[in-house]
């Protein structure tokens, strides 16, 4: 049987609205526990995992999606294989055809950590990154920030930098999720103060996330 440790959970409360935080690391899955939560994924989600570069990408693949189906199932009642998740053209998952389950609920990972995120209240989009200095590129500074940004962030000490880069990292990433846009919205894409951001005609309220030591994390909810 699975240990309760597997999953870690918090929550958080933005315009009171509370949002259900679930952490897992893939380490503490043992084989039966991946078998078993590759047995509840669709045709899709298997396929998707087979197409994975290494066993451990296959693994993330089937506990991300394995455990999404578990925790909708508890929600909505139905059997995990049976929850009808479906993905938007930007990439974001939803529960298709459940039109009485108000749950909206997104799901980030990187490298051994998987995080999910559920609320009732309005679209959310959550994401997750590694603090990886190698990928202060200048051509992925340029992609978060507008020229006038970048001038601000090269004023700051160098040791302030990578906290920075990768905190408007993440609050620009969960925006782009819970908008379900995916990178197609990043034109309309205003992340100007550090808790709020426009995207998709809507405004969004962000926020950091405790994450685990070497990751940042961020949340994005919907003010309207």
């Amino acid at each position: 049987m699975r240990s309760d440790l597997a999953i870690l959970t918090t929550s958080v409360i933005i315009n009171s609205a509370t949002i259900r935080l679930f952490w897992s690391n893939t380490d503490a899955f043992s084989a039966g526990d991946v078998s078993a939560l590759e047995s509840i994924l669709s045709v899709n989600e298997l396929a998707y995992a087979s197409k994975s570069k290494s066993d451990f990408m296959r693994k993330r693949r089937i506990l991300s999606r394995g455990l999404l189906r578990e925790k909708l199932s508890q929600i909505t009642g139905v059997a995990p294989a049976a929850v009808p998740l479906a993905i938007m053209p930007g990439g974001k998952p939803y529960l298709n055809g459940l039109p009485a389950c108000p749950v909206r609920f997104s799901v980030a990972c990187s490298l051994c950590w998987i995080i999910q995120a559920f609320c009732e209240v309005g679209d959310i989009g959550v994401d997750l990154e590694y603090v990886n200095p190698g990928q202060m590129t200048d051509g992925t500074v340029s992609y978060i920030m507008t020229d006038g940004q970048r001038l601000e962030w090269e004023a700051l000490p160098q040791e302030q930098r990578e906290a920075a880069f990768f905190r408007r990292w993440v609050c620009m990433e969960s925006v782009l999720k819970a908008a379900g846009c995916g990178l197609q919205g990043l034109s309309s894409l205003r992340l100007e103060k550090p808790d709020s951001a426009w995207c998709q005609d809507r405004w969004w309220q962000v926020s950091e996330l405790t994450a685990p030591p070497e990751f940042m994390a961020a949340l994005a909810v919907s003010t309207q």
